[in-house]
């Protein structure tokens, strides 16, 4: 059994308040928590999905054809990054937002600040609901490292959009007004969860600040294209992050 001193839990902006939401709604393990009034929103944010064609015929072939398995894994996936990049070139800016970094043009990315601020907005009651269940979740779970003799620490990760905020704004960039209000609505819900943490006495670790001066920096923190996960340079930067605040405490 293991003795951990210290538990670390990661926040990422960019879906957890959708995903509690619908966690208390739909899993029968947090069936318990469906009857606090405090958690009772009409109703959870429709999940974001993308139109599919065929969804019987792809599903059965993902099942029971290795070749299409590694096809879609590969080829299709290739083709669909391929897709999005030319939607992004050619759509909306509030959908998708290809942008590449006007001081070191080999850097780039795409954006989707509806996407994200849909999830951030707490003019939904469901992102609010998403955020109170995430409070008291982590009120719970520093309860329950207190029992084991550890320390609870919570490490806040920023949307890729808004860690690029400062420098689009300092750079010049042409933002949608979806993309501004997704910088503010982001801080907004930092701003109180950050204030909940700090009188419910749980530490919190912010790796948007490491992020945002790498990305000054002109570094590839992210994929070229729409997907928020960072590659191996982002993650490394968030280690970092995180072991020098571990240090200095």
């Amino acid at each position: 059994r293991l003795h951990a001193k210290l538990t670390l839990v990661g926040f990422y902006f960019g879906n957890d308040l959708f995903d509690a939401c619908w966690a208390i709604k739909s899993r029968p393990h947090w069936a318990s928590w469906r009857s606090d009034p405090e958690l009772a929103a009409p109703a959870c944010p429709a999940p974001l999905e993308e139109a599919r064609h065929f969804d019987a015929v792809r599903d059965w072939l993902t099942k029971h054809s290795m070749v299409y398995a590694v096809l879609k894994a590969t080829v299709f996936a290739r083709f669909r990054t391929w897709e999005k990049d030319r939607e992004a070139r050619q759509g909306p800016q509030d959908v998708d937002m290809a942008w590449q970094d006007p001081a070191a043009p080999q850097i780039g990315t795409i954006f989707t600040p509806q996407d994200r601020d849909l999830v951030l907005d707490l003019n939904d009651p469901g992102i609010r609901q998403g955020l109170q269940i995430t409070k008291k979740a982590f009120a719970a779970m520093r309860d329950e490292t207190a029992k084991e003799g550890s320390r609870l620490e919570v490490v806040l990760i920023p949307t890729k959009e808004s860690v690029y905020c400062p420098y689009l704004k300092s750079s010049g960039a042409q933002l949608a007004p979806i993309f501004a209000q997704l910088c503010g609505d982001e801080q907004r819900v930092k701003q109180d969860l950050v204030a909940d943490l700090g009188s419910a006495g749980i530490r919190y670790i912010d790796v948007a600040p490491a992020l945002q001066q790498k990305v000054a920096q002109h570094i590839q923190l992210y994929r070229h294209d729409a997907d928020g996960h960072p590659v191996a340079a982002g993650y490394a930067v968030i280690a970092e992050a995180i072991a020098a605040a571990l240090k200095g405490e």
